[in-house]
């Protein structure tokens, strides 16, 4: 599903776009992976905020509760009345977003665009 999924999006953006490659990556997304801000990384302040708010909602939070009663045993938290299923299933959605968030700052750390980006052969990530 997933492969099939990434060859599905990467016909689209070849249609819209018409095969051209994108020379560089947007300007937002450039400065939110390497610009600066009183001194400080924009992406380190990302990540404090990241940090700041996943602490937060493991430990106030129902969902991180939940969480914690899942991990610890499926069977014995639906028997206490968690909702098993919905607390994987946004657990999947939450890491795939930050999945996402990921790879937009790589493409703003390389200042460039391109269906290649991630694969094992691409330049940015094999060791040099």
């Amino acid at each position: 599903m997933t492969l099939a999924t990434n060859i599905i999006i990467q016909g689209l953006v070849l249609v819209f776009t018409g095969g051209a490659p994108s020379p560089s990556a947007p300007s937002f997304i450039q400065f939110m992976a390497v610009g600066r801000v009183g001194g400080f990384p924009v992406i380190a302040v990302l990540w404090l905020v990241l940090i700041a708010l996943v602490t937060i909602a493991l430990s106030k939070t129902a969902f991180g509760r939940h969480l914690y009663a899942v991990g610890g045993s499926a069977a014995v938290a639906e028997h206490s009345g968690v909702p098993v299923a919905r607390t994987i299933i946004l657990t999947y959605v939450i890491s795939g977003a930050t999945a996402a968030i990921a790879g937009m700052l790589l493409t703003g750390y390389s200042r460039q665009a391109y269906l290649g980006m991630g694969d094992s052969s691409c330049s940015l990530l094999s060791p040099r």
